[in-house]
């Protein structure tokens, strides 16, 4: 499966967020990032910054619904939340 012309969302907008961000967009990606600041590193890559917590299940859920694919740069995430995304086909 192509992810170009898919949106990515990330939860978490630190370090490694701001790696993935930076060579999805290279490749054309749209890039999405969960974080509870806007001012975090992958900011500069990202297309839109989504304020929320990872920990929020209403968050995450609410930004799942934004993407076509989902992945995690950070530990501390609802697992619960993440089934329930993988459930609808994110």
């Amino acid at each position: 499966m192509s992810i170009v012309g898919k949106v990515v969302g990330i939860l978490g907008g630190g370090q490694l967020g701001r790696m993935l961000a930076m060579n999805a967009r290279r490749m054309g990606i749209d890039v999405l990032i969960l974080a509870p600041e806007k001012d975090c590193p992958a900011r500069a890559f990202a297309t839109s910054i989504i304020m929320g917590s990872f920990r929020e299940e209403t968050d995450i859920l609410r930004f799942a619904e934004k993407c076509d694919v989902l992945t995690i740069e950070i530990e501390d995430v609802n697992v619960e939340a993440l089934e329930k995304v993988v459930d609808r086909g994110v």
